[in-house]
């Protein structure tokens, strides 16, 4: 008689097994995963792999911005939302399907060297600074949410966002020439 290969004998095995296991439409209902309903905030330990606009508004207003709102700019098919920050413009942008989000601000300081931004970049962590092609300082962030990511992480991501912000415009005022002021825009450039 010729004898089975451990290999296969164990898929065999396994196969078994699964067809021992309860299928989950015989199993019981109440031991199905909780849905949360959509007038529930998340509990601030869920998971996200994915975010949507809304997800992102909801967080923002938590966080204190009682004016984000979504919506999806002219010049792009990705969905965004807006929110002001001390009265500077911040948009949030997001691919499609909702993976990444990166915060957007752009000032307009033609008197501010890019010596200044390559300092900020040199000194600051989590965040990034450099000149747009219309010359703009631009101010950034990003969350990856592809790996999976808790909705504290995000309510951190916006409150880091939030700090980091305050910082780089103190730091454009400071360094501005000739006591330029620094003049924020209001949308992403393209490119």
């Amino acid at each position: 008689m010729q004898r089975t290969p451990p290999r296969v004998a164990a898929w065999l095995l396994a196969a078994a097994v699964l067809c021992l296991l309860p299928s989950a439409s015989s199993a019981d209902p109440s031991a199905a995963t909780e849905t949360i309903e959509a007038t529930e905030p998340a509990p601030r330990e869920t998971v996200l792999r994915t975010i949507t606009p809304e997800q992102v508004v909801a967080v923002l207003k938590a966080e204190g911005h009682a004016d984000a709102q979504a919506h999806t700019p002219q010049r792009r098919q990705d969905p965004a939302v807006t929110f002001s920050l001390e009265g500077h413009p911040v948009s949030i942008l997001m691919d499609t399907h909702g993976h990444w989000i990166q915060s957007y601000s752009a000032w307009s300081t033609p008197r501010v060297d890019a010596q200044v931004t390559n300092e900020w970049n040199r000194t600051q962590r989590f965040s990034r600074a450099y000149f747009d092609k219309q010359n703009r300082a631009v101010f950034e962030t990003d969350l990856d949410l592809s790996g999976g990511v808790t909705l504290a992480r995000v309510h951190d991501w916006v409150q880091t966002h939030d700090h980091r912000h305050r910082a780089f415009v103190a730091f454009l005022h400071e360094h501005a020439l000739d006591g330029a002021n620094t003049q924020p825009s209001t949308a992403p450039a393209d490119g």
